[in-house]
């Protein structure tokens, strides 16, 4: 059995409950999934229980409803998964509709293209498997084959008249006909072709022009049709989207302010970093302050003055994910007083990294969340003229239908929005970026773009499939979600429950590297940085939106580099 205990206000889970117990409500209080023989918590109102099958429960979750509609392809979980209990970071549909992101331009997609064969002959056949180079070898044949890209892009809804070109780097022998399908609502049809490429044995550069219906289109994907008559063979270098004039030509990249995160809440410890900072061009450094804001010598108000004198511009970080329970609202608003009688002789501006989806039933009610979430700003930033903040979010944010009303509630009360754009590969945090600085242009709002040089620790994921029995249980609970329980052994669903069991199919690891470059040569921080500034440029933002770039957590090692950069190239 397992029941869902409400606690009386003010009460917490107790000590030593396991993390995957715990629910905190959108008021504030909590609740607790007891199972078969727990004792009840004192004071706690009794709730609604389900009947489970028998057997040692590993981890359960009370998950949104709509993911027992969602698992006819399978279901996975990430997290410490080793671990007992577990620890599950995200229970998820196999089977779900990636965002559609916009192609940035000028940057090569070679490796985010996610190709797929098609053909009854099977005549197309992968030769080298490399992310940034793959190849394939073709034969002749009767039937159309050829590859196709299973990740569809539309065009930015920035830049100027000029036309969009496709622009692919090839080597190879014979001919591909290469072109476009696109999706204006109905599916994709036939690939529109743009031309043929007649491939030699050196890299050669093709600009391929869209038709106005293409570059009008919803969402587009690359296709490269394999010749009927004769045997090719096929290497893709580069596959990028680009505009007008600027077509193979230098990018000249818009001067981008350089800003850094640091958690220290010492002054002695800034001191002894502002000279690496200013070797490494940082202009802006936001620092975590200490509850006392002291004047005295041993104080953070002097250490911050000479900061600021020294020509850095100065933001203090607050950030809580409890910071937007209502009953924190009086908390939150005084220390904002405080910091805010800071402004213009200590500090240049103020940033809240909440991030309240952390909390544990954030998902079930992600709508009331992120109401709550908007009126912790409203609340600090009132009246038609308020000191504006720096809300900080993460990148997929701007992808989700729930927070919309959230994203444009904080552009007139953010001085920046602060996106945490923690993608390692250049293409998907290009991507991301260009979104976003898409919705800065709608919103006249600027903002910024991190990039993550801190510590991030690899996840197990475990993916299962639908079974007569297994170890993963889950079953629609209405009125309260999609119960998902985890079992030692296999269970079987049970007749007449309307539960499904699901049966491990296979373990993977999902790498710390895609979200963080910890670890990676300073190079590629660099380049991750030189590929923002140039989307900026290409995208032709006016110079209040040019986004400022950030460094989360980067060690020394990488501000010395940057600084030896600057000196080569001032």
């Amino acid at each position: 059995m397992l029941a869902l205990e409400k606690l009386p206000a003010g009460q917490s889970p107790a000590a030593g409950t396991p993390r995957w117990q715990q629910m905190l409500n959108p008021d504030g209080t909590w609740s607790v999934l007891k199972l078969q023989g727990a004792e009840q918590t004192p004071g706690a109102k009794p709730g609604p229980s389900l009947t489970l099958p028998a057997g040692t429960v590993r981890w359960a979750a009370i998950l949104p409803p709509e993911l027992a509609k969602q698992t006819d392809g399978g279901v996975q979980l990430i997290g410490n998964l080793q671990t007992n209990p577990p620890t599950v970071e995200e229970c998820s549909p196999l089977r779900q509709q990636a965002p559609l992101l916009p192609a940035p331009p000028g940057v090569n997609l070679v490796r985010n293209l996610e190709w797929t064969t098609f053909g009854v002959e099977e005549r197309v056949q992968e030769k080298n498997t490399a992310p940034d180079t793959p190849s394939w070898t073709m034969k002749p044949g009767a039937k159309p084959a050829g590859l196709y890209a299973a990740r569809s892009w539309r065009l930015p809804l920035l830049g100027g008249k000029e036309p969009w070109v496709l622009q692919v780097v090839a080597r190879g022998s014979g001919k591909i006909r290469t072109g476009l399908a696109f999706d204006n609502g109905r599916g994709f049809g036939d690939a529109t072709i743009l031309e043929t490429l007649d491939l030699k044995d050196s890299a050669t550069t093709y600009s391929l022009k869209l038709p106005k219906p293409l570059a009008e289109a919803k969402q587009l994907r690359v296709v490269l049709l394999a010749p009927d008559d004769h045997a090719a063979e096929l290497e893709v270098s580069s596959i990028s989207f680009q505009q007008g004039a600027e077509v193979g030509g230098a990018q000249v990249a818009k001067e981008s302010e350089l800003g850094v995160w640091n958690w220290s809440t010492k002054p002695d410890e800034w001191r002894r970093l502002e000279p690496l900072w200013k070797q490494a061009g940082v202009r802006v450094l936001q620092l975590a302050l200490p509850r006392e804001l002291k004047d005295g010598a041993d104080g953070p108000l002097p250490a911050l003055a000479d900061l600021r004198k020294a020509g850095f511009r100065v933001v203090a970080v607050e950030g809580d994910p409890h910071m937007i329970l209502p009953q924190e609202k009086p908390n939150v608003v005084t220390r904002h007083q405080q910091l805010s009688a800071l402004h213009g002789k200590y500090l240049d501006g103020i940033q809240y990294d909440v991030e309240p989806y952390l909390l544990p039933g954030f998902r079930l009610e992600p709508e009331l969340w992120h109401q709550h979430w908007l009126q912790m700003y409203e609340a600090i930033t009132p009246g038609k003229a308020p000191l504006k903040v720096e809300p900080v979010v993460p990148f997929w944010l701007i992808a989700q239908p729930a927070a919309q009303k959230l994203l444009k509630g904080l552009a007139p009360r953010a001085a920046r929005i602060v996106v945490m754009n923690y993608r390692s590969d250049a293409g998907d945090a290009a991507a991301w970026a260009t979104s976003w600085l898409e919705w800065s242009l709608q919103h006249q709002c600027p903002v910024a773009l991190a990039v993550e040089c801190g510590p991030v620790p690899d996840l197990q994921s475990a993916t299962y499939r639908k079974a007569e029995r297994g170890t993963l249980w889950m079953k629609s609970w209405p009125g309260h979600g999609t119960v998902a329980v985890l079992f030692d052994g296999e269970v079987e669903p049970g007749a007449g429950t309307g539960a499904t069991t699901f049966a491990l199919a296979r373990q993977g690891t999902v790498s710390g590297a895609a979200t963080s470059l910890q670890g990676q040569d300073p190079s590629h921080v660099a380049a991750w940085l030189q590929a923002m500034r140039e989307i900026s440029q290409r995208l032709d933002l006016p110079p209040k939106l040019v986004p400022r770039l950030l460094l989360h957590e980067p060690k020394e090692e990488l501000l010395r580099y940057l600084g030896e950069r600057k000196k080569e190239n001032p």
